[in-house]
């Protein structure tokens, strides 16, 4: 069924957490420094220390993660530093491990019943979001067979129920009119009018490292209960004081993914390339992840580019987009752009006229991006796929059978 291979997407989305290095860097502070615990200030100061003591590089004690912390602290303008290149080993493991998922998913050969088998030996830290929102197409495929084009994930609050139902205490963050859940973080930031008892302050808060789950875990004292930040998205999360920011991106339960997901499929390609490289479509079960590209320097390509396109074995319709050679060098993170890609096809005069013109326009060592287009103009449909045990608690909670 399609709902299976969407469960397994949302298996696969764990992988996509862009938060997670920065709680592996956390879980590396408290368990060489606060091995039973701490005070959440006091983390969050330990934490500001660490991210810019000149002790605490590759050369030092660098298993505490001083670069996963600088760039949390200093947000999308941090300088890059790959994932595999990282002085944590579960960081780096973590680099392989998606690395190896998207050559898995590119193989043309994955089914429904072989989704599960490389995500059997993931690690704990490695949690599947209990719920995410598709953006999806429909593919034409053989009769009685659907298929699915995935154009875009969002994983986090707002993809779920409103009240969630797990045993955790959810406490709002940095929101600026009333909200469905039922505690808030005590901050000058929000401006609600929340009952003393449903405040939460950051003097109540500590975090233990859960050693089984490999993650910290924030709790408080005075409701002695695990606490989960939700961000209503009132304000993006780069724009909160940096408690909030914090408390966002070290305990959340799952991040979204947060940009684009082409630029997830280029996972291990971030170096400039020399010549043309080819990545193939990626599929899970009846969906397709990941549409196949093309990827190489912009003033590749001779003219007459029709026949330059055929002999790099592209389909006749496609999308394109020029990318700066800098930002490619810095990483696959630095690529999402909102700018439109410009769609092609090879047997009209007029869009390969502006294909060439786009290509006249690169700079000389800009990358051009070339994706297949698939499926027919039509509807995208959004599907909220929640995991059997969320289902569950829904169920239970609001009495459905």
């Amino acid at each position: 069924m399609l709902l299976d291979d969407l469960d397994a997407v949302r298996r696969f989305a764990g992988l996509l957490d862009p938060d997670l290095p920065f709680k592996l860097a956390l879980a590396a502070i408290l368990d060489d420094r606060f091995p039973g615990g701490a005070d959440f200030l006091t983390l969050y100061r330990c934490v500001q220390q660490a991210a810019w003591s000149p002790t605490e590089t590759a050369t030092g004690p660098g298993h505490l993660g001083s670069h996963e912390l600088r760039a949390h602290l200093q947000g999308p303008l941090a300088p890059h530093l790959p994932l595999r290149d990282s002085a944590l080993p579960s960081v780096r493991r973590l680099d392989e491990l998606r690395v190896r998922a998207w050559e898995f998913l590119r193989t043309g050969s994955v089914g429904p019943t072989d989704a599960a088998d490389p995500m059997a030996d993931w690690p704990a830290h490695v949690r599947a979001p209990e719920s995410i929102r598709c953006s999806v197409q429909a593919l034409s495929a053989v009769p009685g067979e659907p298929q699915l084009l995935l154009n875009g994930l969002a994983a986090g609050h707002g993809t779920g129920p409103a009240r969630p139902e797990d045993g955790r205490v959810h406490a709002a963050v940095g929101i600026s009119s009333a909200s469905t859940v039922d505690h808030v973080i005590d901050h000058p930031a929000d401006s609600t009018h929340h009952t003393p008892d449903r405040r939460i302050p950051l003097t109540d808060l500590t975090v233990v490292l859960d050693r089984r789950r490999g993650v910290p875990v924030l709790r408080s004292v005075r409701l002695d209960a695990e606490v989960t930040p939700l961000h209503p998205g009132a304000r993006p999360v780069a724009l909160l004081p940096s408690v909030l920011r914090f408390l966002v991106r070290g305990f959340t339960v799952h991040g979204s993914p947060g940009r684009p997901l082409w630029t997830h499929a280029l996972t291990g390609a971030d170096r400039h390339p020399r010549g043309v490289h080819h990545l193939a479509r990626a599929t899970l079960g009846r969906i397709t992840l990941g549409r196949a590209a093309w990827y190489f320097p912009a003033r590749t390509l001779p003219s007459p580019f029709a026949d330059g396109l055929r002999e790099l074995g592209l389909p006749h319709r496609f999308f394109a987009r020029t990318l700066p050679g800098r930002a490619w060098r810095k990483g696959p993170h630095r690529l999402g752009r909102p700018v439109a890609p410009l769609y092609v096809d090879v047997t009209s005069p007029q869009l390969l006229e502006s294909f060439a013109r786009l290509q006249r326009g690169a700079a000389a060592d800009d990358v051009l991006l070339l994706h297949e287009a698939l499926g027919t103009v039509g509807a995208e449909y959004a599907l909220d796929i929640r995991s059997p045990d969320l289902r569950a608690r829904t169920d239970a909670a609001t009495g459905a059978g």
